[in-house]
């Protein structure tokens, strides 16, 4: 049995790095880390299995708080866990890089809304959006559409395993057209309800993004490795290294947290 503590090490190998993009690591922002030393030993625990670059994701809920004030908490909240991070660093400790995301809940008329880049990846065009956790319309689809072609941005849903067999299939072309990238959390490689359908996805290349969606330190660990290993049991290593060659592709432009 290969273990990615060491997959990551042959990625590595080949001038790779291990990209989580979907976290919930900045302290005291939403149901995520409780503290800034939470938030450290989640990214150490992160950086023991490989990863080298997370994007950090909190919640934004449209009509629940004011853009800029969410905007305001997540500099602050990234700020805290910075001076942190650089004293640490200071001890011979290493972390990953931190790029700053949201995750934003999906609304009517996105693809309309004004400001919408200050919720992309710090320097990229990526939106990691989540869907409602119901069957969706084709015109909530289209709403992800337009926000590419009418706004420029890139659509990202979110662990696509929490909702796809909610959906039409007749949804599905579009879903998968290209037009929107998917993301997958770990625990669906691996998980019994979920392992199945999620490697089906991935084998038909409707898997774009992996994320490991951490929460915590109990019930929502960092465990990119534990997808990533059964990725790779059950696929083989080029499958992990596809992943990740595209995970640090989109996000080349992205403007790491310094």
């Amino acid at each position: 049995m290969r273990e990615l503590n060491n997959a990551g090490d042959r990625i590595n190998s080949q001038e790779l790095g291990i990209v989580d993009f979907h976290s919930h690591i900045l302290p005291k922002l939403d149901d995520g880390s409780k503290s800034v030393d939470e938030s450290l030993q989640m990214l150490s625990m992160s950086m023991k299995q490989g990863v080298k670059k997370i994007v950090a994701t909190p919640h934004f809920y449209p009509g629940s708080i004011d853009p800029d004030c969410f905007i305001e908490k997540r500099a602050h909240s990234a700020q805290l866990l910075l001076s942190a991070i650089n004293e640490k660093k200071q001890q011979g400790e290493i972390f990953p890089s931190i790029y700053l995301g949201a995750e934003v809940s999906f609304f009517n008329g996105m693809s309309h809304y004004k400001g919408l880049e200050r919720f992309c990846v710090n320097g990229t065009r990526l939106l990691l959006v989540e869907m409602p956790f119901k069957k969706w319309t084709e015109n909530d689809v289209y709403e992800l559409i337009a926000i590419k072609n009418e706004l420029g941005f890139i659509p990202v849903i979110a662990h696509i395993e929490r909702y796809i067999d909610k959906q039409s299939k007749s949804l599905f072309p579009m879903i998968f057209s290209g037009d929107i990238l998917i993301q997958c959390n770990s625990d669906a490689f691996y998980e019994r309800k979920t392992k199945k359908r999620m490697m089906s996805l991935l084998a038909q290349g409707n898997v774009d993004l992996i994320g490991s969606d951490c929460h915590n330190l109990t019930n929502r660990i960092p465990n990119l490795s534990r997808g990533l290993n059964e990725i790779m049991q059950r696929c083989n290593e080029d499958s992990v290294s596809e992943l990740m060659k595209f995970a640090n592709y989109v996000l080349e432009e992205a403007v790491p947290l310094e």
